[in-house]
């Protein structure tokens, strides 16, 4: 998001009324910027205007990038939920929480990226505080959801398959809900600080219209100062991605050697058979947390990045746009990791799109078999007549 504080004049601090109103009338305006000594405190420096608009080209590529992925996110998704709720044999733990980070990609599709196409491609705000506050607050609530909900995955895993005399608490689907909402509320009470920090601010525009230039709102994150964000941004960094994808590592990795590495007891086919499915679930898993970095990771990098290094904010702004998007894919591929690792989830969506063709074939036989009847009926009828 615009990191850029709210246009504080030298004169006069802008949250609560423009300068133009206060101090005086719009008809003086040119003057007050050219009273000789004064020159250096009123001429406005860059940061104070409104960014240039996205080229159209970009924002053309862009809008249909983000349609690709909101559609796929969305439709994805929907069916993964749908498949679980369902078919019972998928009514499992894991798959409970799948549930959860299928909810958090439909969200992300449904409310982020429209957010995003109105913020990126937009320079004024015009859609009013509260769609301006959910902006980063939304973005935040459904990655720190959906990081969350895999470290609860994991750890489940972890104790299922190291310690399984301590997982009583989870073996029923009814408590696993119960985490999972305490993973929402967490999610939100965490992500609040944003309903503060994003608000609406006055930028300064060039018009063709005398005095030449007005105030205008954007929407930005306003922290006071540069190292508020930077310790704000860095902190939800190493525990809301750091620790969790440690945890995730560490389970993973013990879990890894409990399946892969020691022989287990018994070579009877009903334990092989059960050992190459969790072997199965686990390397799903592990591949959707490895996509989850993977998609995340350039969005929180090029975000500390700009702490300690000057970036033109043109270029920021085009590589911000880019991590975003490599971020907001990971919704849409969640579901295809579902499709090709999971066998039962391959199998449902087969016998699936299997019934849908037969209703379509049905259907398209139907109509045929009707006009096919009342063809002869009309001819039969012209030739009496």
């Amino acid at each position: 998001m615009d990191k850029n504080t709210d246009f504080v004049h030298p004169l006069v601090h802008m949250d609560n009324f423009t300068f133009m109103d206060s101090l005086f009338p719009m008809g003086n305006f040119t003057d007050m910027y050219s009273m000789g000594n004064f020159t250096d405190l009123l001429i406005p420096s860059p940061e104070h205007f409104v960014p240039p608009p996205v080229p159209e080209y970009i924002r053309t590529i862009f809008t249909v990038v983000y349609s690709i992925i909101m559609l796929f996110a969305l439709s994805g998704n929907l069916l993964v939920i749908f498949v679980i709720l369902g078919e019972k044999s998928l009514r499992n733990v894991t798959n409970m929480f799948i549930i959860s980070l299928a909810i958090s990609d439909i969200l992300i599709a449904g409310i982020n990226i429209p957010l995003g196409l109105l913020y990126n491609f937009n320079p004024e705000w015009n859609h009013g505080e509260i769609l301006c506050k959910s902006i980063s607050f939304a973005t935040s609530v459904n990655v720190v959801a959906s990081i969350m909900t895999l470290t609860a995955v994991a750890l489940e895993r972890y104790y299922a398959i190291c310690h399984p005399m301590k997982t009583g608490y989870l073996e029923k689907t009814t408590r696993v809900v119960v985490v999972m909402i305490v993973i929402w509320i967490l999610a939100l009470a965490v992500s609040s600080p944003f309903l503060v920090i994003q608000r609406l601010a006055l930028r300064l525009k060039e018009t063709e219209e005398a005095p030449g230039l007005k105030m205008v709102n954007v929407c930005v994150e306003h922290y006071g100062q540069p190292e508020l964000e930077e310790a704000h941004t860095l902190i939800q960094f190493i525990v809301f991605y750091c620790v969790p994808i440690g945890a995730m590592f560490f389970a993973y990795g013990k879990i890894a050697r409990k399946l892969w590495i020691r022989k287990p007891i018994g070579d009877s086919h009903d334990l092989a058979k059960s050992l190459q499915q969790k072997k199965r679930i686990i390397r799903m898993l592990i591949v959707i947390v490895l996509v989850f970095l993977l998609c995340w990771l350039p969005f929180f990098a090029v975000h500390i990045y700009r702490f300690y290094n000057i970036v033109e904010y043109k270029d920021f702004r085009l590589v911000a746009l880019i991590v975003q998007v490599i971020g907001f894919t990971n919704s849409a591929v969640n579901p295809i990791i579902y499709g090709f690792m999971n066998q039962k989830f391959k199998q449902i969506f087969r016998n699936m799109y299997i019934r849908i063709r037969m209703k379509i074939s049905r259907g398209k036989g139907a109509s045929v078999h009707s006009q096919s009847s009342s063809t002869p009926n009309s001819l039969t009828a012209e030739s009496v007549v």
